[in-house]
């Protein structure tokens, strides 16, 4: 089983550790309204939140602040 839960990002932290170690936390929040996208995993108003450490530079780029994100949740056994 998957579940999928929509996320807005709210908010870009954007800190820098020394000559090339940037890094930005961001905050999202669940989409919420009507519910459509997030029937998944709620029935009514969808109420969530996620907060990400990322330190890829591309990756920091590419999240815009007041865009939905799909997020797919689903089981990852553990590899040995």
């Amino acid at each position: 089983m998957t579940v999928e839960a929509r996320f807005t990002l709210n908010e870009k932290k954007e800190t820098w550790a020394g000559e090339g170690n940037r890094s930005c936390t961001m905050l999202f929040a669940a989409v919420w309204g009507n519910g459509k996208g997030n029937e998944s995993w709620s029935k009514t108003t969808p109420s969530g939140q996620l907060t990400m450490t990322v330190t890829n530079p591309p990756a920091i780029d590419y999240f815009k602040i007041g865009t939905t994100y799909r997020l797919i949740l689903e089981e990852a056994p553990m590899q040995s």
